[in-house]
């Protein structure tokens, strides 16, 4: 019987040469994180996390607290909690789906600068992704993605079972295939709801013999009070 904590990094670098950091913003969110959580006692003795580097400096802050105050903590690199890779599928479809639809010329010039054109065109190709059959095996896809989760989901469960809380630190897509997966969202909805969270936001399942219920979703409590406004950020 375990409550795993689910948190999505800090604020990236987006429109950056290198989005995969923390900004400032995102080092101070992770840091009043990991400050919330020893506050409230939340002593993991395992922290997992995705291996991203915007993953990786959410999850340190909160293991070097968690040691700074005697818990006998590990920090696993899991690639399962990985987010989404869009650029090998984009690079894949993007003249089929030029071909079918024009107008996606803007989004796709500033998809990587402007992150509404980033959000619609990653929308749209993921949804197209649904009706295609991918054979290249250097290209992820949505399918594939799921099995991935699914499979990351399960092996954490298994691995926690003799500790009552752990944290996972991921990202937005694999928090909207868990809601998925807990809610029975279709694909759709499930890739809406991938810009629902907020970065550093906490999600708690309580996972016992083969059942996740969910307890707290996209919690950002660490970050209320009027001072801390424009720490509210999705990117």
């Amino acid at each position: 019987m375990t409550d795993i904590y689910f948190i999505r990094h800090g604020q990236a670098s987006f429109g950056e040469r290198n989005y995969d950091q923390l900004s400032e913003r995102g080092r101070d969110q992770a840091f009043l994180l990991a400050d919330y959580l020893i506050d409230m006692e939340a002593y993991f003795p395992v922290v997992f996390s995705g291996s991203k580097r915007r993953q990786m400096e959410t999850a340190t802050p909160i293991v070097s607290r968690l040691k700074e105050n005697d818990v006998g903590t590990r920090l696993l690199i899991f690639p399962g909690l990985d987010e989404f890779d869009i650029s090998p599928l984009l690079h894949h479809c993007r003249e089929d789906m030029l071909q079918g639809d024009p107008s996606l010329a803007g989004d796709l010039k500033h998809c990587f600068s402007d992150f509404r054109c980033f959000q619609r065109t990653f929308t749209k190709v993921m949804l197209w992704s649904l009706s295609q059959k991918i054979t290249d095996p250097n290209i992820e896809s949505f399918y594939q993605f799921k099995h991935r989760v699914r499979t990351a989901v399960e092996t954490i469960v298994n691995e926690s079972r003799a500790y009552k809380k752990v944290a996972a630190v991921t990202s937005g897509g694999v928090l909207a295939l868990l809601m998925q997966m807990n809610q029975g969202l279709s694909d759709r909805q499930a890739i809406d709801h991938v810009w629902s969270f907020y970065n550093t936001s906490v999600t708690i399942f309580y996972a016992a013999e083969g059942v996740m219920e969910l307890k707290l979703k996209n919690s950002v409590t660490h970050l209320n009070g009027p001072s801390r406004q424009d720490l509210l950020t999705y990117v």
